[in-house]
């Protein structure tokens, strides 16, 4: 599968502070420079001040933040070798869409299929039409499922769980769907999560079955 490339080469800074939901100040070659912040709620319960992150240049010379942030570590600035965050949320539907059209999900999508940006369901618009199959990409960064090493600044935050509004949008996606029609919610974690584990074909039927049964239970119990 090709690799998915930037247009150009991400760099390296140290953010300084986030100054608001839409822009943080990064410190890049020894200055500080107002960059967009791509994701306008928490990153789990970090305080961002002090990780080293990644940047990306804008094509627009006239744009007040002339770099984006796309991604943060919990490394120190000073480790040659950094694990990145991704945190531009967004971007994950370019992510899924380069894999869709190299041949990525075929054994959810099948191959060869037509990948449609946008497409609606029902009242709701979905990301991805692949085929007959409906593709909605969620980002969460609300709750991060990595180890916060010691020396990284954490925020008390109120806790937050989208579990309910999830099964909802299950629900309604399940009431719009045609006989010959399948709707998939794809989590997409821009960071190695220990807690994403693969399985083989036999773990992830089971695994679908035991899904839909507590999906049933709490329909049933008027939850969903």
């Amino acid at each position: 599968m090709n690799s998915f490339r930037f247009t150009t080469p991400l760099v390296e800074g140290v953010i300084e502070k986030r100054n608001s939901q839409f822009t943080m100040t990064v410190n890049y070659e020894g200055r500080s420079v107002a960059c967009h912040c791509p994701t306008t709620g928490r990153i789990g319960n970090l305080d961002v001040a002090g990780r080293p992150c990644l940047l990306s240049a804008s094509a627009d010379p006239g744009r007040k933040t002339p770099y984006t942030v796309e991604a943060i570590s919990l490394n120190r600035p000073e480790d040659e070798a950094k694990s990145w965050i991704g945190i531009k949320q967004n971007a994950a539907n370019r992510y899924v869409e380069h894999y869709l059209r190299n041949g990525g999900f075929s054994d959810m999508v099948g191959t060869n299929q037509d990948v449609q940006r946008e497409k609606f369901l029902g009242a709701s618009k979905l990301d991805f039409l692949v085929g007959n199959t409906y593709l909605e990409v969620k980002t969460p960064l609300q709750h991060l499922q990595v180890d916060i090493p010691e020396w990284v600044k954490t925020k008390k935050v109120t806790q937050f769980s989208s579990t309910d509004r999830m099964q909802r949008h299950v629900s309604e996606l399940a009431g719009s769907l045609q006989a010959h029609e399948r709707a998939i919610l794809l989590c997409c974690f821009i960071y190695d999560n220990p807690g994403c584990k693969s399985h083989s074909g036999r773990q992830r039927r089971q695994r679908r079955r035991n899904m839909a049964g507590e999906f049933q239970d709490n329909a049933y119990r008027g939850d969903a």
